[in-house]
């Protein structure tokens, strides 16, 4: 039997299944709605858990009592499953060098954040992936490293989201959390739940943890071995200037000696306060918002502007138990 199982076909769990192939280590892929790709000969049935000895969780998938259940977890097993469980982070981790990790999550503004500094870092000439919830999984960084494809990456800028974070181990030099809104409360039980998860990052960060002044009680008493140090936000400014504000400090924390002069020229990304005109109205796309805080944020943006008297905010799509 394989020592490796991958548990989800999607993009992370299929980014695994490459480098695992490339690497010829043996694996099992399981996925409920699994469709005919190049991964579909490594699909098992239903096994014991117990007998892997890496399994890889796609985030997608949450880690409670149904997973034990539909795994048939004895509860005998669950605490030596628990520590096989890993992230797609976690398995390409095994196979990098010195490459340096920095990581940002929040309820908004991270993939801003982690673009802008990504832009930043390749505008002083350095060589840096960006990738986790935005761009592309770890494990393609990875395959391209021993395939020869890319270069060394010097800094690996990664954005996490509370699912990428609840059963990651693998470390990180500086860490950035931006803030927390009620969000995913679909597969949280409460806020306190969802916060915790997004707190994961606290723990792993080994040089550097940013964190938003506002929520810095959530970390009262929790001992660390990073300098940390706290985030502003100027609630008058438009989220673009306060997210890019961020993404300088913590260029800045890299090396003081790094220009952020590209800083100015960044535009906002697809989705996310996005100008698509101004004439006959002024239209912007903000569909990558998905909490009523983030919303309401983009429209205070848009009435920041003198010149606006009126507002039509079309909204749509799952609710997540918010109070839309």
């Amino acid at each position: 039997m394989p020592g490796l199982l991958i548990i989800g076909a999607g993009v992370s769990g299929q980014s695994v299944a490459r480098l695992a192939r490339h690497l010829k280590v043996e694996f099992d892929i399981f996925d409920d709605f699994l469709s005919e790709d190049e991964i579909s000969n490594n699909v098992c049935e239903l096994k014991r858990l117990i007998d892997y000895k890496q399994i890889v969780v796609s985030p997608g998938i949450a880690v409670n009592e149904d997973f034990f259940s539909k795994f048939l977890v004895p509860d005998s097993d669950r605490g030596i499953v628990i520590k096989r469980l890993m992230t797609e982070f976690d398995f390409a981790g095994q196979y990098m060098e010195d490459e340096k990790f920095v990581a940002v999550t929040g309820s908004l503004g991270k993939s801003t954040v982690v673009s802008a500094l990504s832009q930043a870092l390749e505008a002083n000439n350095v060589d840096v992936f960006l990738g986790g919830n935005i761009g592309f999984p770890l494990c393609d960084y990875v395959f391209q490293r021993k395939s020869q494809q890319r270069e060394k990456a010097e800094y690996c800028v990664l954005e996490l989201s509370s699912y990428q974070l609840e059963l990651l181990k693998k470390k990180v030099s500086v860490g950035a959390l931006l803030n927390v809104f009620p969000n995913h409360l679909d597969r949280y039980k409460d806020i306190e739940e969802y916060t915790d998860a997004k707190l994961r990052l606290f723990d792993l960060t080994e040089e550097c943890f940013f964190i938003n002044e506002e929520i810095q009680n959530k970390i009262e008493g929790k001992k660390t071995r990073a300098k940390v140090k706290f985030l502003s936000f100027d609630k008058e400014q438009a989220p673009l200037k306060n997210n890019l504000r961020v993404a300088k400090i913590l260029l800045k924390q890299l090396s003081q000696n790094f220009a952020d002069d590209s800083l100015e020229h960044f535009s906002s990304l697809e989705h996310r306060f996005e100008t698509l005109c101004r004439q006959p109205w002024w239209v912007v796309n903000d569909s990558k918002s998905t909490t009523p805080e983030v919303s309401l944020a983009a429209v205070q943006s848009v009435l920041a502007d003198e010149k606006i008297a009126e507002v039509m905010f079309l909204v749509g799509g799952r609710s997540e138990k918010l109070d839309w």
